[in-house]
């Protein structure tokens, strides 16, 4: 293996550490600054390491991990007030869980969770 594959693959495992970190820690990230300190890093070398090995932005990754982790609870516990959601999912409350869902995804609370219950009569 040469250097450069070296360099290659330990920049590819910092990117999954770094990503692994904002699935985990997801509920106190509300920032990309937020994330980076979690990380260890300046948020433009996150930046910069998610965008090489990701193809999108932080921000955008940020939002779909927040998205995949609300909708990963409210298939766990679809009964889950918008509340509780919020505050797991590391929003403040339910008006920001509603802005984030409307604005970034194009729906609603009470529409994921019925899509979900809705998936879930059919399986």
């Amino acid at each position: 293996m040469t250097v450069d594959e070296k360099r290659k693959m330990l920049a590819r495992i910092e990117a999954n550490k770094i990503k692994k970190i904002l699935s985990e820690e997801i509920s106190q990230i509300r920032h990309v600054k937020d994330w980076a300190e979690f990380a260890n890093c300046s948020t433009t070398k996150l930046n910069k390491t998610v965008k090489i090995h990701f193809g999108i932005s932080a921000k955008k990754m940020m939002k779909e991990v927040r998205f995949i982790s609300i909708k990963t609870v409210l298939s766990n516990a679809p009964y889950c007030g918008s509340y509780n959601l919020a505050q797991i999912s590391g929003l403040s409350n339910e008006q920001e869980l509603y802005k984030f869902l409307k604005i970034n995804f194009n729906t609603t609370y009470t529409d994921l969770k019925y899509e979900i219950l809705i998936n879930r009569m059919y399986i």
